[in-house]
């Protein structure tokens, strides 16, 4: 495994991190910002035979407290 030691930002600065996350997708990471330079075959083979998919993403916040105004929203002409 190849752990990277931080990040050099656009300006040179350089900032060490004990961890590194990528938040952009795989394919960008691997292959974009790390140029292909870390690939073992288990990803070459990710990237070159598994199928594209429509990506999902869920996003659920949950609140601790009571919502008393009214929560429908405008309807299309701005009227409640």
């Amino acid at each position: 495994m190849i752990q990277q030691k931080g990040v050099i930002l656009s300006d040179g600065t350089k900032i060490n991190a004990d961890y590194v996350i990528s938040a952009a997708d795989g394919h960008s990471t691997i292959f974009d910002m790390l140029e292909g330079k870390y690939i073992d075959k288990k990803i070459k083979n990710a990237y070159d035979n598994w199928a594209l998919f429509t990506p999902i993403v869920q996003v659920s916040f949950g609140i601790n407290t009571e919502i008393k105004s009214d929560c429908r929203g405008p309807d299309m002409a701005g009227k409640r």
